[in-house]
């Protein structure tokens, strides 16, 4: 959880560029940087994140909840698992659209946007999981 926040901090601190009027850290760092930085920072959280639920969740839990069944376990591994690939593959599914001309259509519809919004809903389902698990 410390690299997701770390990664997160680092989306923040570095902004993609904007193209006009730049900011005084990409100024400095030039906006090549300053968007190696970003894409870095947010490769970092989301592959932290699907770590969380692929490794994490789904490992023997030590304070077990007796109300938790091995069934309903089994099934919430399930469901940590294919969230914490659905990140990944959103995450390579980004890293497939540098491969697209600049001049793509496709590029219009703002995927980026699209996929991180897919990557953070797969995150909170698991969320919203363990959360019912502990209950």
């Amino acid at each position: 959880s410390s690299a997701a926040g770390i990664g997160a901090i680092g989306v923040a601190i570095f902004p993609t560029p904007k193209g006009s009027d730049p900011t005084s850290l990409e100024e400095f760092l030039g906006a090549d940087r300053l968007g190696l930085l970003h894409v870095g920072s947010a490769d970092l959280f989301f592959i932290a994140l699907a770590y969380i639920l692929i490794k994490l969740f789904t490992g023997r839990d030590r304070a077990k909840n007796a109300s938790t069944t091995e069934a309903k376990k089994e099934r919430n591994n399930r469901i940590y698992k294919v969230c914490g690939w659905a990140i990944l593959i959103f995450i390579a599914a980004i890293a497939a659209l540098w491969f697209l001309p600049s001049e793509s259509p496709i590029r219009q519809w703002h995927l980026v946007l699209w996929f991180e919004w897919g990557a953070i809903l797969a995150f909170s389902v698991s969320w919203f999981m363990k959360g019912l698990e502990r209950t």
